[in-house]
């Protein structure tokens, strides 16, 4: 009987064991260098929808109470004609790169996931030039659900006032853009919006 116990207790420890080298491996793989070159590639994105903003060619827009979110990443759309993988996966569920003209500056944010989950939650272009690779994280957040009923997610060029979106979204555009008081995700085609 003794013998029998202390095997069960070789294998439960031998379990256990196998457990944990498999989930600190998976771990490892995750690199620093990964992670910088996932914050480089997002970098480029918004550089490049803040150049053609700045440029005013390709997309012209300013309004003082109202944010956009352009998504990039995935595709060549009017705003974006880039096309760089996530050293995770080869593909985004999406990136947006919200702009807001404060009447006097176009002021930036950018969001990102990629299709292993990983992301940049939403934030300032200041708080991304931080340089923290810390900032990617795996999650399960998703920015299209920026309503408080997260089975509902927002429509494309459609105007949303604050009360109809997430409080997690509201906040931060309270905490960064007092102004704004409505959003709009622009569809990957529309180029202008009045």
């Amino acid at each position: 009987m003794k013998k029998m116990l202390v095997f069960i207790g070789a294998i439960v420890i031998i379990g256990i064991s196998y457990v944990l080298l498999f989930n600190n491996k998976e771990e490892k793989t995750i690199t620093s260098e990964d992670k910088e070159k996932y914050y480089h590639n997002v970098n480029i994105y918004l550089n490049d929808v803040v150049f053609k903003m700045n440029d005013g060619i390709e997309f012209k827009y300013k309004s003082s109470d109202t944010m956009i979110f352009i998504p990039v990443g995935n595709k060549i759309t009017c705003v974006s004609d880039i096309i760089l993988g996530s050293p995770f996966s080869n593909s985004w569920k999406y990136i947006y790169v919200g702009v807001y003209y404060n009447g006097e500056e176009y002021l930036y944010s950018v969001a990102a996931k990629d299709g292993e989950d990983y992301e940049i939650e939403l934030m300032t272009q200041k708080e991304l030039f931080s340089y923290d690779y810390n900032i990617i994280k795996k999650s399960h957040n998703n920015i299209s659900e920026f309503t408080d009923n997260y089975n509902e997610k927002l429509k494309e060029n459609k105007l949303y006032s604050l009360n109809d979106i997430s409080k997690p979204l509201k906040k931060f555009i309270k905490d960064n853009y007092k102004d704004v008081e409505k959003i709009i995700f622009i569809s990957p085609k529309e180029c202008s919006y009045e």
